[in-house]
């Protein structure tokens, strides 16, 4: 098959979860034989270069430099257009467009078929959970989060914007599900809720594990005997990570053999709160700020516990790598990491807000090293069963054959 995926961004070394689903998905259908065309207004090669990417059977149409937080109106109008002109040469069979957008895709195809993904359920507790609390602290300073408050934006950019409301005053969309062929569900309660409102084909897909990234684990810059809880992620409030530290000062209250690891950048103002925290037990609490997504490996095989307390997650790679690597998990009660933490037996499932229920998990945890262990077994045990990208692949391909 020829299979079309534009996004918004496409790097070979990818810091968030989008860019590490959009990173493994064109690989994983290439590596199956299907040529794979990434359209992408944003592109960051560490690693490859667009010739060895051709090597391995994706194409990589890169069309501006200019960064957002997902595949904006204007971004998915100019994405449409490298792509029409792509298709005077060739017919695609797929476009899966992975960024939860509405694109001029949804009404003309190109003769392919159109996939999307949908992330949560739409629920009203659901939807309370993503507009309010930490989450609207966050949404409202999204810019400001990566750096981009005071940056302008290009001519092109501005005079696409017009062009696209345009676009969408003429050729209307409710949702990025409008129109659609098939969509693939983060988890299974956004599955039961969209196989239900859809007449679209629907598909449970999750997140995979990046195996080779962990052939080869690079030590952190610390090494110490005492009980290690990791956090990584973005340093912003939905992602629970201010609750973790609240969890954690407390349990020093009346423990001194333990330790928080923190990997992850965020805005100026949240770092500086960051570094208030770390101040106040510079002894037990160490921030690493970003690292280089192949170092990853090296922090999550040397500690003991990896927690991910964001308030809502449509499906955390990060707590099933860390699962891979046999540790205990501590993870959100909301969202579709529950489909691969079952509570009590590879870790707990929990409601990050709740400060005091996190502590008690994590004084669990190192109060009983060996029930650690046993956890990241079944951890680990439980991954490479169901949650691989060769499994991811299966879905993607038998959902696409399927469809067609």
């Amino acid at each position: 098959m020829r299979i079309l995926l534009p996004t918004h961004a496409f790097t070979d070394s990818p810091a968030s979860g989008l860019h590490t689903v959009v990173w493994n998905t064109a690989r994983e259908l290439a590596r199956r034989g299907h040529e794979v065309h990434v359209i992408a207004t944003y592109v960051s090669l560490h690693h490859e270069t667009k010739e060895t990417l051709r090597a391995k059977g994706i194409a990589l149409h890169a069309i501006a430099h200019f960064n957002m937080h997902n595949l904006s109106k204007p971004l998915a109008l100019r994405c449409f257009l490298t792509a029409l002109r792509l298709r005077m040469a060739m017919r695609f069979d797929w476009i899966y467009v992975l960024d939860s957008a509405r694109t001029p895709f949804h009404r003309f195809k190109l003769g392919a078929r159109l996939a999307v993904r949908v992330l949560s359920p739409d629920t009203p507790d659901v939807l309370k959970l993503l507009t309010s609390g930490d989450w609207a602290y966050d949404r409202e300073r999204k810019d400001e989060e990566e750096g981009w408050e005071d940056r302008g934006k290009p001519l092109w950019y501005r005079i696409f914007s017009l062009l696209a409301d345009l676009w969408f005053v003429l050729f209307p969309l409710k949702h990025h599900t409008d129109r659609v062929d098939l969509v693939f569900c983060q988890g299974k309660d956004t599955f039961d809720c969209w196989s239900r409102k859809l007449s679209a084909k629907t598909a449970e897909l999750l997140n995979g594990v990046e195996e080779e990234l962990f052939k080869v684990a690079q030590p952190p810059p610390r090494s110490t005997r005492r009980f290690v809880f990791l956090f990584i992620g973005r340093i912003a409030r939905r992602k629970g990570l201010f609750h973790l530290l609240a969890a954690f000062g407390e349990l020093r209250k009346s423990r001194e053999d333990i330790e928080l690891w923190i990997v992850g950048r965020g805005s100026k103002r949240l770092t500086e709160e960051l570094e208030k925290n770390v101040a106040r037990d510079r002894e037990h609490i160490f921030s690493f700020g970003e690292i280089p997504h192949e170092r990853i490996a090296g922090f999550m095989e040397h500690c003991c516990a990896f927690v991910d307390p964001m308030i809502y997650q449509g499906f955390s790679t990060s707590v099933i790598e860390a699962m891979y690597c046999a540790k205990p998990v501590i993870a959100s009660c909301f969202g579709g990491t529950k489909d691969a933490v079952t509570n009590g037996k590879e870790g707990f499932l929990v409601d990050p807000r709740d400060e005091g229920a996190l502590k008690e998990r994590m004084e669990r945890l190192c109060s009983d090293p060996g029930g650690a262990e046993a956890m990241g077994r079944a951890g680990a045990s439980r991954v490479r069963a169901h949650f691989l990208w060769r499994h991811v692949g299966d879905i993607l391909e038998s959902s696409f054959r399927l469809s067609r």
